[in-house]
């Protein structure tokens, strides 16, 4: 995806977070903010996306991909040199970190709890 794609992603992806019309003026200062962050923020070339990583079995996140994207999403140097731009827990994912359903999942099983001192007796 090229950087002028990935702005016009971000574009269709937030109006559909507003969920309801916004007044013309704040549309278009909204927009201008985005276009101008993204410019900003993105060097032109190519990069890689969370669907190119749906190998990794991980569920974006949607505050990334929805609420403030411009500021949100990641911008990542990939090993072959490529760069990616994605969300919080593909970039977990690709780096190997714990991903939010791996902690939770561990909590639920009982995994990395601690324990009340009181909980714990010491040896008489």
């Amino acid at each position: 995806m090229t950087k002028s794609e990935i702005i016009e992603s971000t574009l269709r992806a937030m109006h559909g977070k507003w969920g309801r019309p916004l007044a013309p003026a704040a549309k278009d200062e909204e927009e201008d903010l985005v276009i101008q962050t993204l410019t900003e923020r993105l060097s032109e070339g190519e990069y890689r996306t969370c669907a190119d990583f749906g190998h990794l079995g991980t569920e974006c996140c949607e505050a990334c991909h929805t609420l403030y994207p411009h500021y949100e999403m990641h911008i990542e140097d990939l090993p072959n040199g490529g760069k990616a731009w994605i969300c919080c827990v593909v970039r977990r994912a690709l780096r190997g970190e714990k991903t939010t359903d791996d902690i939770d999942l561990e909590a639920a099983l009982g995994g990395g709890v601690r324990k009340n001192r009181a909980d714990q007796s010491e040896p008489a």
